[in-house]
């Protein structure tokens, strides 16, 4: 698999996921009516068919830019290395990281 393939399947790994969650957050009612019937497809990413109508469903994700260069980077040219970037530079992270390492 090329890696715009490999690129793909995580896009599509990531919206079932999301997508997953949001079904998982909804309650009865929240208004859709089952059955629904769920299709996968591009534009939109989802169409959540019921017996009386139709929802598209676009799903998006946000990501730092910092870290998202740091994993193509780890990706592409540094498949063992440690890249730092904003998040696991952060002051306070490391401080809380600190409290969860095991006693020596």
């Amino acid at each position: 698999m090329d890696l715009s393939g490999l690129q793909m399947a995580k896009t599509k790994y990531f919206e079932i996921c999301q997508v997953q969650q949001l079904i998982d957050l909804l309650e009865d009612s929240d208004g859709l009516e089952l059955p629904v019937c769920i299709e996968h497809r591009d534009k939109p990413d989802f169409v959540f068919s019921t017996r009386s109508r139709r929802i598209g469903l676009e799903t998006t994700t946000f990501r730092d830019e910092e870290v998202r260069r740091a994993e193509h980077l780890a990706d592409t040219r540094f498949a063992n290395a440690f890249i730092p970037n904003a998040f696991t530079t952060n002051k306070a992270l490391q401080n809380a990281l600190v409290g969860l390492q095991p006693k020596r």
